[in-house]
Order: structure tokens, then C-alpha cells, then sequence
């Protein structure tokens, strides 16, 4: 399910991501949830990562191309 729900440290409610299943046993609802900004963050902070290992490897395999030309 997604929602607001207020974040500490921040003025605004924020999106977040929650799962919720029924224990019927014991008659308990057990869930977890995450804030969906804390993922984006992560990911662009990967992709980044990313990005900048690409490059250095695109810059090395130019140098290896001209360098036998």
C-alpha cells in the first residue's frame, strides 16, 4: 500500500511503501514499510556510481584504440 506518512527530521509528510499480512493464530497484523525517497536516493547514488565506471572504461578502451592506431 502506498501513503504519507510523516518523516522524522522532515516538515511534510512523505510517499511511503508498506506491506501488512495477517498472522491469524494469533489475530496479530504484522507489516514493515519504507520510504520511497530513501530508495530513489539510493538509486541515483548507484546509477551515478555507475555512470562514472562506464565513462572511466569507455576513456581506457579509446586510449587502448588509439594507442594501436
Amino acid at each position: 500500500m502506498n501513503y504519507l506518512w510523516p518523516k522524522p527530521g522532515l516538515d511534510k509528510p512523505q510517499p511511503k511503501l508498506s506491506y501488512v499480512k495477517l498472522f491469524k493464530p494469533w489475530g496479530w497484523v504484522v507489516g514493515t514499510g519504507v520510504y520511497t525517497d530513501d530508495i530513489e536516493t539510493k538509486v541515483l547514488k548507484i546509477v551515478s556510481e555507475l555512470e562514472q565506471k562506464v565513462n572511466l572504461a569507455a576513456g581506457e578502451m579509446k586510449s587502448e584504440i588509439e594507442g594501436t592506431k
